[in-house]
């Protein structure tokens, strides 16, 4: 072979392998500049372009929103505890609120009662003792209670409508029992009450109990009132 014909093949061999040499993907030189590559396909015999997509620059805005998400889920969390919390705070508040309105109403219910009892009391035994004085006149003690009834307690307008007459026993017994309000002058006894108050340094309530125990006798009322200052009740 002649030196001419050597040099031509060695010539055609350096251009095989270079071009072998550029058909190599360029994939990983460009892999982290998100530049597209090409790559030789022997089949067709032709060249195509790669498109390598580097994730290296969109990782932390995924990763920013992630984490921004789960704040958002955090303050999310935290707003309907705390509404939560706030909420069972007032449910409490009126119920505890209501619980104490209840309680008063049924306090003063108990206080009016108290002393709707004493008051009773009271002008039941005046009224019988203000009978007793018409009895002793010579009218019948039921003749003599009607007309204190009749007459709010008054002892001689009682007087001047039984002289007149007044109204037959069968009137006079329906307006007995047909439960007219009483009403009886109390208010000598009502102050006798109050001087109690201060004399064995007892409130309204406690005088009132003591008067409804002696069922209106003013005078036990004072004496138990009187040992109970003297020998107050251990406490349990």
């Amino acid at each position: 072979m002649s030196p001419a014909s050597k040099s031509k093949s060695k010539d055609k061999k350096a251009g095989k392998e270079h071009q072998k040499a550029s058909s190599k993907p360029s994939g990983p030189a460009n892999a982290g500049s998100g530049m597209p590559g090409s790559a030789y396909n022997p089949l067709s015999g032709t060249f195509h372009a790669l498109e390598i997509v580097s994730t290296s620059s969109t990782s932390p805005q995924h990763a920013n929103g992630r984490y921004q998400n789960i704040d958002e889920t955090d303050d999310h969390l935290g707003c309907s505890l705390g509404a939560g919390v706030e909420a069972d705070n007032d449910k409490r508040e009126k119920t505890r609120q209501k619980n104490e309105r209840k309680h008063q109403r049924q306090k003063e219910r108990r206080v009016q009662e108290l002393h709707e009892r004493c008051s009773g009391y009271l002008m039941s035994r005046k009224l019988e003792a203000l009978a007793q004085q018409l009895v002793v006149m010579g009218f019948s003690h039921e003749q003599a209670t009607v007309a204190l009834i009749l007459n709010d307690g008054k002892v001689e307008e009682s007087v001047s409508w039984l002289f007149e007459g007044g109204e037959d026993a069968d009137k006079c017994r329906d307006k007995k029992l047909s439960g007219a309000n009483l009403k009886i002058d109390i208010s000598g006894e009502l102050a006798r009450m109050a001087d109690m108050e201060i004399r064995y340094k007892c409130n309204k309530q406690e005088v009132e109990r003591a008067v409804v125990a002696s069922e209106g006798d003013l005078e036990k009322a004072a004496e138990s009132l009187s040992e109970l200052k003297l020998d107050p009740p251990a406490a349990s």
